[in-house]
């Protein structure tokens, strides 16, 4: 299914004024391997595999690799497969007048996004000495990172059944788990992909991460899931999400089987206390930066100390801007409305093992909403 072409359009007109405000003839973004870039979704719908020109003219030109998907999921003015230019994108960069019908006297100035190798950005400037080339860190990316922070009508509404039909996946696991007792991590995993792509999803937004009791002490289990059986007494942890037309869902479910040691039941209280403290006092105009050092803050209460962020942005990446850190955060980021994001603290110890709440939240006119309703769950 495709956005509103309208969707794009006004995705695309910021793009063109970010070109003219500096300078520039044409951008181009490379999401191909090596150089993915999910960007290119965001402004045409493309899942991948492509080259996307965006000229000043107002044209965006669109190279698959898979031309019959481009042409009935993408919105682009033209849509070329990238077998003309035998899949070299030098030979994009050479031929970028005649694929944009841009007409100027002076050689352009085109920029190019900057997850290119510094291998590819010599070749490129060596195949036309004359074009001005423009790669660089806080460039067209960072722009759209940027903007991609907000999320619009569109694409708040992809995220809401993302994590839809994730709540739905967590209110059958319980079952799924007193139906299997004998079940083992990879029966969960499998449980999971198979249960979302029947909902209407894409599949998982990444691979699930579920470990038992023996192997909760790691933040991201490795290896994501095993034959071990999920049984046991302790902490165990389910990371998860689901992807719905490319927006993902992110989730980590705790579950405890007692008895617990007094430990683990104190970083139980802790994560939840942190939680609930943390949740409760998001609001629209409030510091990204300052509910991350006041998580930290929480958990020296408990003489614990959190290893990880306390959170991430969601959409068409697992984790993108806003990054809610008390180390890396920008100051001046605040939360806005449109913004989606997760809130997830956690505690681990190599014998205890590990304990996180994880949900999806997007801030609205009303406040916070919360998208996913993870709980702890008893076994």
């Amino acid at each position: 299914m495709r956005h509103e072409k309208t969707t794009y359009r006004e995705r695309l007109s910021k793009v063109y004024q970010y070109l003219n405000e500096n300078g520039l003839d044409a951008a181009v973004i490379n999401d191909t391997e090596g150089m993915r870039n999910s960007s290119l979704r965001y402004l045409t719908g493309h899942p991948s595999d492509a080259v996307l020109v965006l000229a000043t003219n107002g044209k965006a030109v669109l190279i698959p690799w898979d031309e019959n998907t481009a042409q009935r999921l993408a919105e682009a003015d033209d849509i070329i497969p990238y077998t003309k230019f035998k899949r070299d994108f030098t030979k994009v960069i050479e031929n970028i007048g005649e694929i944009t019908g841009l007409k100027i006297s002076r050689p352009p100035v085109i920029e190019i996004t900057g997850n290119a190798p510094y291998t590819l950005v010599e070749k490129v400037k060596t195949a036309v000495p004359s074009y001005h080339i423009v790669c660089r860190e806080d460039g067209i990316d960072s722009f759209l990172l940027k903007l991609r922070i907000i999320k619009d009508a569109e694409e708040i509404r992809m995220l809401m059944k993302a994590c839809e039909i994730t709540d739905r996946i967590i209110g059958s696991i319980k079952t799924f788990l007193f139906k299997n007792p004998d079940c083992t991590e990879t029966d969960i995993a499998l449980f999971i992909e198979s249960t979302a792509r029947n909902m209407g999803a894409e599949g998982t937004a990444f691979e699930s991460l579920i470990a038992g009791a023996g192997r909760s002490f790691a933040i991201h289990a490795f290896p994501s899931y095993t034959s071990e059986k999920f049984a046991g007494t302790g902490l165990f942890l389910m990371d998860f999400g689901v992807s719905y037309k490319g927006y993902g869902s992110d989730v980590t479910v705790p579950f405890i089987k007692k008895p617990l040691s007094s430990i683990q039941k104190k970083m139980t209280d802790a994560v939840f206390y942190v939680y609930k403290e943390i949740t409760g006092e998001i609001e629209e105009g409030g510091s990204v930066l300052e509910a991350a050092r006041k998580a930290n803050s929480l958990f020296k209460k408990y003489d614990f100390s959190m290893p990880h962020s306390l959170g991430h942005g969601i959409g068409l990446d697992v984790h993108e801007a806003p990054y809610i850190s008390a180390e890396k955060t920008d100051p001046k980021i605040k939360f806005r409305n449109g913004m989606t994001f997760t809130i997830e603290p956690g505690l681990y110890d190599s014998r205890a093992g590990g304990i996180r709440l994880e949900n999806d939240f997007l801030i609205t006119d009303n406040g916070v909403e919360a998208l996913t309703h993870s709980h702890l769950i008893e076994l």
